[in-house]
Parts: structure tokens; C-alpha cells; sequence
């Protein structure tokens, strides 16, 4: 299937980005491994792909691309962790991180997806979420904090919420980790 012209874009900036994408799994991949093993190598490799997101992320800035991390999984399972070795590499300026927990009050009143959308990055910036929208098809709707129709009729509107951000340019990558 040809794409349109005003599609191409989007295929365009998505190839140059499965670089950072790879270095932040790897980044991942590596903490749990010098967990295990403490091993100086494997540290070194660390701070080398620590230098080289750095880099990429300038040229995000640059380029005026936002960037969604998203973290999900597991309690325990070093989320924070490895939130902590990526937003290490990335100039303060350029990024922020946000913690997701249950809805305060206020929060209850409005739509489930309105706690993200209010924490978006600006274009050229990084958002990292720790926990995410995927909290109510899963925490929330096992914990009885809604009701069934509501977590049914959120598969649809976490489709729709992550193909308006693709739309708008971000680029959206999500973690599971489990121990």
C-alpha cells in the first residue's frame, strides 16, 4: 500500500528513532545485568550508552520531537531504577519525570486520560511516566476502582489517545518490566 505525501513524515523520523529506543532497552537490559554480576564492563557500557542517548536527545530537542517513556510492570520491579540510569544521561532541561499514583479527588472528577494529557511534553522534550495509562485497565480494574464498563471502554480510548499523539508527532515507548 503507497502512503499519501503527508504521510511520510511520519515514517521518515520513526526509522531515525529506533536507535534511542534500542539504547534506553539496552540501558534496561544492562542495570539488571550489573545488578547480578556487578561487573566493571558492563558498567562501562552503561556510561557509553548513557553519552550517546544524551547525544540523540539533543537532536530530538533539535528537531522539535517529543518523546513519551512510559514504565510499566511490576511493584519492585526497577522501574525506578532504571528511570533514574536513563534521566541520568538527559540534560534536566529537557526532560521530566512523573510519577503516576491513584487519582486524588479532583482527578475522579475528570476523564482517566486527563492526568497525561496535562502532562505532556512540549515538542523537543521527554516525559518519562512512571505507571500509566494502562493503570485502569489493570490496577484500577482489579482493585474495583471502576466499573467494568468503564475499564471495557478504556481499551478504545488508550488506542485512540496513543494514535493522537503518533498523529501529532511524539514518539511513544513503552517499558513492561517484571522480575
Amino acid at each position: 500500500q503507497f502512503l499519501k505525501k503527508k504521510d511520510h513524515w511520519k515514517i521518515d523520523y520513526r526509522k531515525e528513532w529506533i536507535e534511542p529506543i534500542n539504547i534506553i532497552g539496552r540501558i534496561c537490559l544492562i542495570i539488571e545485568s550489573w545488578k547480578i554480576t556487578n561487573d566493571w564492563l558492563i558498567f562501562q557500557n552503561l556510561k557509553k550508552l548513557q553519552k550517546k542517548l544524551n547525544k540523540l536527545s539533543y537532536k530530538l530537542y533539535k528537531k522539535r520531537i517529543p518523546l513519551i517513556i512510559c514504565y510499566e510492570g511490576w511493584d519492585a520491579a526497577g522501574k525506578g531504577g532504571n528511570i533514574k540510569r536513563v534521566a541520568s544521561s538527559l540534560d534536566p532541561r529537557d526532560y521530566e519525570v512523573t510519577p503516576i499514583a491513584a487519582p486524588v479527588s479532583y482527578e475522579k472528577n475528570r476523564h482517566f486520560l486527563w492526568r497525561f494529557q496535562k502532562k505532556l511534553p512540549k515538542t523537543g522534550h521527554i516525559v518519562i511516566f512512571d505507571r500509566t495509562w494502562y493503570g485502569r485497565v489493570m490496577v484500577e480494574r482489579l482493585e474495583g476502582f471502576c466499573s467494568e464498563n468503564a475499564w471495557k471502554r478504556a481499551y478504545n480510548e488508550i488506542n485512540e489517545f496513543e494514535a493522537e499523539l503518533t498523529d501529532w508527532g511524539a514518539v511513544v515507548v513503552k517499558f513492561w518490566l517484571q522480575i
